[in-house]
């Protein structure tokens, strides 16, 4: 009996020492990734907390929307992109106890990286770097596609694939919605996603 006991005792500390292993391993390999993305962070495409928005994406969006002609296209830089994402996502977490402080966007032509940094409201210290990244064929589609979700460095759609999948899935819901009811009174006909700008063109609803 006591050696029974010895064995599961032994089996048990492995255990948890393996879990800790596994946990300091996580937090290190994290705090690096981020000390090195924030290190290669472009300025010219980060929104921080606090930012006083431009009113020419306003004026943008209303011109596209109240344009007289049959097809209208209407660009944003990739910071104007992450100012109408800042806004958006905080309306979205709303009063969830979730906050996002940052917003980053890096372009390249069929493909961005788009990177959200969110904290804990009642829980200073505590935060994470979400990123996706979106990409764009060169057909005539406005349909965008997730390659990947990252949260803090490590690939969760390797891990959960099916998430990749939903998600791209409520990305094409989201489009024929918008679509079939007009939302701003043009239907998305393509989008491109270019190194400076990304290229929205709608026709007449």
């Amino acid at each position: 009996m006591g050696k029974f006991l010895k064995v599961v005792g032994i089996l048990i500390l492995c255990v948890i020492f393996l879990l800790l292993s596994f946990i300091l391993f996580v937090v290190i390999k994290s705090r690096s990734w981020e000390m090195g993305f924030v290190d290669g962070l472009n300025p010219e495409y980060l929104v921080s907390e606090g930012v006083v928005f431009d009113d020419a994406i306003n004026t943008k969006i209303e011109g596209y929307v109240l344009s007289g002609s049959d097809t209208e296209f209407v660009t944003f830089s990739p910071m104007e992109v992450s100012q109408l994402l800042f806004g958006s996502v905080s309306d979205m977490v709303g009063e969830s106890g979730l906050n996002i402080t940052n917003v980053y966007v890096e372009p390249s032509v069929g493909e961005w990286s788009v990177c959200g940094r969110f904290e804990l409201v009642d829980v200073k210290g505590i935060h994470t770097w979400v990123c996706v990244d979106v990409s764009k064929d060169s057909m005539q589609t406005a349909q965008l596609y997730l390659e990947d979700i990252q949260l803090q460095g490590f690939s969760v759609s390797k891990i959960y694939p099916k998430l990749l999948t939903l998600a791209n899935q409520g990305i094409a819901g989201a489009l024929v919605t918008a679509n079939e009811n007009g939302f701003v009174g043009r239907v998305f006909e393509n989008v491109e996603l270019l190194e400076d700008g990304l290229v929205i063109k709608g026709s007449v609803y």
